[in-house]
């Protein structure tokens, strides 16, 4: 029983010596990008739903930017938000981006991958709005 329990562990960690899956891919090393479940298009329409434009400015362009892992569960890794401006803002897109949760995971020669995703937006003054 002893060697059998011994080959079950050997054969789960080698499997595939080739596969790293610390490994996060950009986004042109994958087949297929990460993708919400229920499509692009519904994505974006509940983002457009759920954040609220924080530029108070009259004159000038906001531009934020959220990096985010991926994994090959189709779960999020990690945050990363650039061009931050507030931390309760970005605390709201990081629940915003948490409960679309899981994704559909990137893929790389058939096999499911983590892959580093990268969301832009750019929110425009005031002033246009209120037009």
């Amino acid at each position: 029983m002893k060697n059998f329990r011994l080959f079950v562990f050997f054969f789960l960690i080698g499997c595939n010596p080739d596969k790293n899956s610390d490994v996060i891919h950009a986004m042109d090393e994958v087949d297929f990008y990460a993708s919400y479940v229920e499509g692009d298009s519904i994505f974006y329409a509940y983002l457009s739903n759920e954040i609220f434009n924080p530029n108070f400015s009259k004159i000038d362009t906001i531009f934020y930017q959220v990096d985010f892992v991926v994994n090959e569960l189709g779960y999020f890794e990690s945050l990363t938000f650039h061009q931050s401006f507030s931390p309760e803002f970005d605390s709201l897109i990081s629940k915003i981006l948490i409960n679309t949760q899981p994704w559909i995971p990137a893929r790389l020669e058939n096999e499911n991958v983590s892959v580093l995703m990268r969301l832009p937006f750019a929110f425009p003054p005031k002033a246009v709005i209120e037009k």
